[in-house]
């Protein structure tokens, strides 16, 4: 199985951050079963029909965009312009751009609350958190956080939503019924990704220079346990079919699989060479990891626990989302 698509990369389910010139993330519309990929260096958004993998459009949208989110509710796809300052948001029913919201400094990751129907963006730059109304598409809220957020995840739990603080090592808890921020949770060694496991109410925080996975407790947002993986752990996703969380060890060129019930190690898989993003696609049970190094995606079966094929990306694939 291989598929090249000139200079962005495609991957399903999960996101993943730039370490390189021309890196991207994408994320699937379900309203429309298209995928939607950001091209960093040129400034546009290529969309893929999820049903022939062929291209159907591109849109040219803000500078260097680096994260996307979708809001299926109102059809409509969020992209976090790090390189300008702004969002821009597309129609999902035409892929045409239908507003351009500013923002606080380097908007570097996003995510969308289903209880209440906004975007909140991760300003690195700023150490703020910008909330969009799903609505009208205009900020309502600016909050702040701690240093260098670079990172943000939505709770389904109990609608807080995590941001992780890259350059404070803390984790700031917003409130999505009031946009406040309710607790600061400290951790170590430069948090750099984080997802919610909503069976549990559990949230894990990969920390790159320390090895380890935080997992903090939802209930009472404070840290629960600490687990060691491998080197340098920089992206996270969850998988619902097994209750389990994927951490890609970029280091050690590996993903490390977490047992959501008791926080355990199941597995440690090789995939290729430097890896630095992870996806999960829950249509076909199917772990997706975007090897930066080896410019491959390595595709891992989640039941057997084993990689069954190699996906030839553009140079450097680094995000993705289902």
């Amino acid at each position: 199985m291989t598929v090249q698509i000139q200079k962005y990369k495609m991957i399903i389910g999960g996101d993943w951050k730039d370490s390189s010139n021309g890196a991207v993330s994408s994320i699937l519309d379900p309203s429309n079963n298209e995928v939607y990929v950001t091209n960093k260096g040129s400034g546009s958004v290529t969309v893929i029909s999820g049903s022939t993998d062929v291209v159907v459009a591109n849109v040219e949208v803000g500078t260097a965009p680096d994260a996307i989110a979708v809001d299926p509710s109102n059809n409509e796809i969020f992209v976090a312009d790090s390189g300008s300052n702004s969002v821009t948001v597309i129609s999902g029913s035409d892929n045409t751009v239908i507003a351009t919201v500013e923002v606080g400094q380097t908007p570097d990751a996003i995510t969308f609350d289903a209880s209440n129907g906004n975007i909140y963006v991760a300003n690195e730059g700023s150490s703020t958190v910008s909330v969009i109304s799903g609505s009208n598409d205009s900020v309502i809220a600016t909050i702040q956080v701690g240093n260098m957020p670079n990172a943000i995840a939505f709770d389904v739990s109990n609608n807080d939503i995590y941001v992780a603080n890259g350059g404070s090592n803390t984790v700031s808890v917003i409130q999505g019924s009031n946009n406040g921020v309710i607790a600061t949770i400290n951790v170590s060694g430069s948090p750099d990704a984080v997802v919610a496991d909503p069976s549990n109410g559990d949230i894990f925080v990969a920390e790159k220079d320390s090895g380890n996975v935080t997992v903090i407790s939802s209930s009472t947002d404070q840290p629960v346990a600490t687990i060691n993986v491998g080197h340098s752990p920089d992206a996270l996703a969850y998988d619902p079919s097994t209750d389990e969380v994927i951490v890609v060890d970029g280091g050690s060129n590996s993903i490390s699989i977490i047992r959501g019930s008791d926080n355990a190690v199941v597995a440690e898989i090789q995939v290729g060479t430097s890896p630095d993003a992870v996806a999960y696609d829950p249509l076909n049970h199917e772990i997706f990891v975007a090897d930066a190094g080896s410019n491959s995606v390595s595709v891992v079966n989640d039941s057997e626990v084993t990689v069954i094929a190699n996906i030839q990306a553009g140079s450097s694939p680094d995000a993705t989302r289902r």
